[in-house]
């Protein structure tokens, strides 16, 4: 089937288009067929002669439920026609460089091709059915198949209800379905619903549709008719938009993500056991956080705490060290032959005493039995100068390094 091609029902001509396959590459003869079932919420089935094998789920105003991936935004645009005139449903690429077709094959599953013009091939964008839950009524009425646990039958039973076959589920046929756990109190006595997240929600061929009532309207409709088993929204795009379903509830699966809600009758009891769960995983997360959040800020503690310890060990390492070298600057800066012979023309003539300023004249004073320093002279060097020369020479030599005088 080629783009911009209908399928579906003219109630004007009463033409019904579908897409049919071979029995086999060599056999015209129909096999399977691609119909749309007006019934309920109009959807796609794929049937082997009468029986349905794989359904599409309904158009909730942005995908096919049972068909998370195809998107009606990405790649192709859908037009889904449904009044008195006619109920069809009409594929067209986005995008004119693509070329797509749409194949029911012989071994029983819808393909969607795309060309890839670099391989000149044709390249499989989307196949159904795609595993085991999506065969049609894979755990039977009021079952539910979720493909992705690996390690267990893939058949549970909804919430309220348990297997009709104990023995039949050991040996993972699930088709036989589920029964209601308990028969009485599930009308007018404290009964309420349990939601089952990112489902296909069951078949709705037999629910009724109401367009006009918004989710909680949903709910207490289904509420005041005891024969209702479930609800669910028709439409995500939109606030309004009701199914409600008053018989078994079939073909009903997991996604692991794009499914939608779906909410299921049960008992006061069986609504009070969900509430508990409920209850009792909300508790384990306060706990899990009152867990977490004293370790955590325990953690961010010690980090800071690291933080600072690193920081003050650099700081006073570094307060040391200048500590340590301001002496020798000091001495640098200071004129090295005035200190020179201040110090040893001190040491000489009057032992150790205490170098003041003077402020009043500006100049270097000893205490008040020092007296002034001699000016120099030019008369040659007496013996006591000689002495003072080689004593200022051996103190040069002990306390200033070679080359800094």
């Amino acid at each position: 089937m080629l783009p911009n091609l209908k399928l579906g029902l003219d109630g004007r001509t009463g033409l019904n288009r579908f897409l049919t396959a071979w029995k086999s590459p060599d056999d015209p003869a129909t096999c399977r067929s691609l119909r749309l079932n007006p019934n309920g919420s109009p959807q796609l089935f794929l049937y082997e002669g009468q029986i349905p094998r794989w359904r599409s789920g309904h158009c909730n105003g942005l995908r096919w439920t049972g068909v998370p991936i195809l998107q009606v935004r990405i790649n192709f645009n859908v037009s889904f026609v449904n009044n008195d005139d006619e109920l069809t449903i009409m594929w067209g690429v986005r995008n004119r460089s693509i070329f797509s077709r749409l194949v029911a094959d012989e071994p029983g599953s819808v393909q969607r091709f795309t060309w890839h013009e670099q391989i000149a091939k044709w390249d499989v964008f989307w196949s159904a059915p795609t595993d085991q839950c999506d065969n049609y009524g894979r755990c039977g009425a009021y079952g539910k198949c979720d493909p992705y646990d690996a390690y267990n039958f893939e058949c549970t039973c909804l919430p309220g209800y348990q297997p009709k076959s104990i023995s039949d589920w050991y040996l993972r046929d699930g088709s036989g379905g589920c029964i209601q756990k308990n028969l009485t109190g599930m009308c007018n006595n404290g009964e309420g619903f349990v939601k089952v997240e990112n489902v296909k929600v069951p078949d709705p061929s037999t629910a009724r549709v109401d367009n006009n009532l918004d989710l909680k309207a949903c709910m207490e409709q289904c509420l005041r008719n005891c024969s209702c088993t479930a609800y669910a929204s028709s439409v995500v795009t939109s606030k309004s938009g009701c199914f409600s379903w008053y018989g078994n509830l079939l073909d009903t699966r997991v996604f692991a993500e794009g499914g939608q809600d779906l909410y299921v009758r049960v008992d006061a009891f069986e609504l009070a056991q969900y509430d508990k769960k409920s209850r009792g995983f909300l508790s384990k997360k306060g706990m899990l956080a009152g867990l977490v959040l004293p370790i955590a800020d325990g953690v961010f503690f010690v980090i800071m705490f690291s933080f600072w310890l690193i920081k003050r060990k650099k700081t006073v390492w570094k307060t040391t060290y200048l500590k340590r070298i301001s002496r020798h600057v000091i001495i640098f800066l200071f004129p090295f032959g005035l200190f020179n012979t201040l110090l040893l023309n001190f040491t000489v003539h009057h032992g150790p005493q205490i170098l003041q300023t003077s402020a009043s004249s500006s100049r270097l004073t000893f205490s008040s039995k020092a007296r002034a320093l001699p000016a120099p002279s030019s008369e040659p060097s007496t013996p006591a100068s000689i002495g003072s020369q080689e004593l200022q020479k051996k103190y040069d030599s002990e306390y200033f390094p070679s080359g800094l005088l």
